[in-house]
């Protein structure tokens, strides 16, 4: 099996959490489509329908971060993203840097048998003895993706993920890249809260809140100390 058959850019994002993993596209066929109801990616916030997440760079491997100032490229000054070591090779260090985000929005799906999952999350479920929830999670990650949702949104006259929110992404058209991968667009289709859909909502933070509350650690403990915050770890509202 070839690296780029074994790698996976959607399991870059899934955090090493079974039954938490990113809809992976790698495996899908044009015309499949993935269905779910938007639910809290934080039951502490049971109004917002998405978290941020730092995006990717897949060629690099390596997460994306705005460009510090003054940097220039051969064709001249630019703002844009750019890779984490580029920007510490420009700086000398990752302080200061800023994150690239992108919406991370969660489901609850229908799904029980590892569908729309990379290979790599599916096999750290399996070795854990992890059964599959049904939860997803889908980053909106790429040109396509992020005007199809974005239209579908404004189709319903809502401006952003909202938990209670029906969700169907569609696979539209898949090409192949020089690089051995695929350029794939989306079609998405939005639908409104439910009073169906909220109570599936209300049992998922009831379910999170009791998962929250059994694995709370205790704070006596100098282990459960807060970790230090990175330069990774500074979170910017994604442009919806």
């Amino acid at each position: 099996m070839s690296e780029i058959d074994q790698y996976d850019p959607y399991d870059k994002s899934s955090g090493g959490k079974p039954g938490k993993p990113v809809v992976s596209w790698k495996k899908a066929d044009v015309g499949d489509e993935f269905e779910g109801i938007v639910v809290p990616a934080d039951f502490k916030q049971p109004e917002k329908g998405y978290a941020v997440s730092q995006e990717w760079d897949n060629k690099a491997r390596q997460p994306r971060v705005w460009a510090p100032k003054g940097y220039t490229t051969p064709k001249g000054p630019y703002r844009g993203p750019i890779t984490e070591m580029e920007y510490i090779a420009a700086v000398g260090s990752a302080q200061g840097a800023r994150p690239v985000t992108r919406p991370d929005i969660r489901f609850v799906t229908d799904y029980r048998k590892f569908e729309f999952v990379s290979g790599p999350a599916k096999v750290r479920a399996q070795e854990e003895g992890t059964d599959d929830d049904g939860i997803r999670r889908v980053i909106i990650d790429g040109q396509s993706i992020r005007e199809a949702h974005t239209a579908a949104l404004e189709a319903i006259g809502a401006d952003r993920p909202q938990p209670g929110q029906r969700w169907k992404i569609r696979l539209a058209t898949q090409e192949p890249t020089p690089e051995g991968g695929h350029k794939n667009t989306f079609q998405c289709t939005i639908w409104a809260p439910t009073p169906e859909t909220m109570k599936v909502v209300e049992e998922q933070i009831a379910k999170d809140r009791a998962t929250a509350e059994a694995e709370t650690p205790d704070a006596s403990d100098p282990y459960n100390a807060p970790a230090g915050v990175g330069a990774g770890s500074q979170s910017e509202e994604p442009p919806f």
